[in-house]
């Protein structure tokens, strides 16, 4: 009974109809997590429940500008003459003014959320540290004026990021970069001084947990993170930290200083996207949640729950279910504190981009809880106060914001979602009718944005080809049903076509097919159509398979062209020609 009056629910049915019950070792589990005695629960506190009124703007915007259309890109993917092995915020800026020129209003990204600058092999962009810092690996060295003469990247050259050369050769320049920075008239300091002062105990205590982290030895140096300091360096306001602060002043205002640039640079590229013409500019992807260890955790332990991850139970691409290794907010901590630090969070995203995607929207009404070595059971948040927060955030910034609803949907969220015209994301290649086709185009959603994939699904050359069937034979994901899912893939291909009314060759994927199915999608009620940038370049492989960490180059493999190839690439040409002609139109 407890369990339930704390928003734990008993049971949850699957997508393939299996009614699955939480155990009460996991309920007991979530209930100490959420600070409750399982035998003992006292009162429950209460949960905003009163519906938000407020639109999240975004949709008015979009229906006045009509036809809007973007390029989803891995921005660590790109290639260009002057990178350092990985893309950076330069090349950010240069692919929208690519794209804008092409007919684009957005370009959207993985997410660029602050990692661990000292740890090159702790680099997937949805496991952060902090989701209110930024990615400094993804700072262009050469475009900071400060850089010394003589620093350059050993080879840019390779097929997929090589992170631990990039970290090393990118960590020296910063350091000879920010040496230079200090020696400048005291003058030349008052942007950064008025960004730490702006920053305030938030970035104090980031810069802080970077200093301290980038001191355990490389073993230690995991996503465990703080868990691995010292004990009297566990809390950020015991004196021990203070300690630590005032002997490592210079390693903390040199973590500040980066934030600092990768700031810049990054506001740099927004305001270059609007002036080559693009409508909305960055797309920003806010990820779903922070490591256990990271920065946000360890600067603010009372808003999280310890012991348990943000997960998945199992679907038609995850069979097993998925436990992210993410720490959830406490849901409670979070409607006392009028939703921070989750407020602030995403009101610093929405400051930087003209739109933001919400990463796993369907956790703002419950979210599926893994308590360590236990099954999992999900848990209620309080949907109509965080849609409330959203609102008002998106409002302050005008940004446009996105939810991605993908996946086991519970009853009622897409309703809530369209009352406060909260966008959804349709990706075609899951959207199914009753029958289980592909959903017409026209059966999509008015209020998402659309595509026909994603970074965690096939490409959809690779779609097309059975690529993804290849590799999850070779690494036994899901063998038992791809029979019959070839036979649906085989059906999906022909309605396809049928619905394009092809009547070439279709066995392989070609600039032309490529170009009448993104139109075919682009042509629908969607208030926004995204393609892939891997769609562009017929890519086969996709950028993140999910389920697997080592098994796939995940989060490493490059484009195949440079941005400036690219920019004149008459496949690319071909492609966006199409799509623009129909939003257009």
């Amino acid at each position: 009974e407890s369990a339930r009056e704390h928003g734990i629910v008993d049971s949850f049915r699957d997508v393939s109809g299996h009614v699955h019950h939480a155990t009460n070792e996991t309920k007991r589990a979530i209930l100490t997590a959420l600070g409750i005695d399982p035998d003992a629960p006292g009162d429950v506190p209460q949960l905003d429940s009163s519906p938000a009124t407020q639109p999240i703007y975004g949709a008015s915007t979009l229906r006045q500008q009509g036809g809007v259309w973007g390029v989803m890109a891995a921005l660590y993917g790109l290639r260009s003459e002057r990178n350092w092995g990985v893309g950076d915020f330069e090349d950010l800026a240069r692919l929208c003014e690519i794209m804008a020129a092409k007919g684009a209003d957005f370009v959207g990204i993985n997410p660029v959320h602050a990692l661990f600058p000292s740890a090159p092999h702790l680099y997937a962009p949805y496991s952060p540290s902090s989701r209110r810092w930024l990615n400094v690996m993804l700072i262009a060295p050469d475009r900071i004026e400060t850089l010394p003469d003589g620093f350059q990247p050993s080879g840019t050259d390779a097929e997929i990021v090589d992170y631990d050369a990039v970290y090393a050769e990118k960590m020296a320049a910063f350091e000879a970069a920010f040496a230079a920075f200090e020696a400048l008239p005291a003058l030349r300091h008052a942007e950064f001084e008025r960004f730490v002062r702006t920053g305030g105990q938030a970035l104090r205590r980031y810069a802080l947990f970077d200093a301290i982290f980038e001191t355990l030895p490389r073993g230690k140096q995991n996503y465990g993170g703080w868990r691995n300091f010292q004990d009297s360096l566990q809390n950020p306001d015991s004196r021990a930290s203070a300690d630590f602060a005032k002997s490592h002043a210079g390693r903390i205002r040199f973590h500040s200083w980066l934030q600092w640039v990768a700031d810049t640079q990054l506001r740099d590229a927004q305001a270059r996207a609007k002036a080559a013409g693009m409508s909305i500019g960055l797309y920003l992807d806010f990820a779903v949640g922070v490591v256990p260890g990271g920065s946000d955790v360890w600067s603010d332990e009372d808003s999280y729950l310890p012991g348990v991850s943000l997960g998945a139970p199992g679907d038609a691409a995850n069979p097993d279910g998925q436990q992210w290794n993410l720490t959830p907010f406490d849901p409670f901590e979070l409607a006392e504190n009028e939703y921070e630090p989750y407020r602030s969070q995403l009101a610093r995203a929405m400051s930087l981009g003209g739109a933001v995607r919400i990463d796993h929207i369907l956790g703002h009404m419950r979210s599926f809880l893994v308590p360590d070595g236990l099954p999992g059971a999900y848990l209620h948040y309080p949907l109509h106060g965080l849609l409330r927060m959203i609102a008002e955030e998106s409002q302050k910034a005008g940004c446009i914001v996105f939810g991605e609803d993908l996946g086991t949907v519970p009853h009622g969220l897409r309703d809530a979602m369209q009352a406060v015209e909260l966008m959804g994301c349709d990706i075609a290649l899951i959207e199914r009718d009753g029958h289980g086709r592909i959903l017409a185009r026209n059966d999509m959603r008015e209020l998402s944005v659309t595509a026909f994939s994603n970074h965690d699904f096939p490409t959809l050359t690779g779609f097309w080809t059975g690529e993804d069937f290849r590799w999850r034979e070779d690494l036994d994901i899901g063998a038992e049903q791809l029979d019959w899912e070839r036979g649906r893939r085989e059906a999906d291909r022909r309605d396809l076509l049928d619905r394009i009314g092809w009547e070439g060759d279709a066995e392989t994927m070609t600039p032309e097919l490529m170009a009448a199915l993104q139109a075919w999608l682009a042509g629908g009620p969607a208030l926004a159509f995204a393609v892939p940038l891997d769609d562009l370049l017929l890519e086969p492989m996709q950028a993140n398979v999910p389920g697997t960490t080592d098994e796939q180059p995940n989060w490493r493999r490059r484009t195949r062209l440079s941005l400036d190839r690219i920019a004149g690439d008459p496949v690319v040409a071909l492609i966006c020609e199409a799509i623009d002609a129909v939003r257009r139109d």
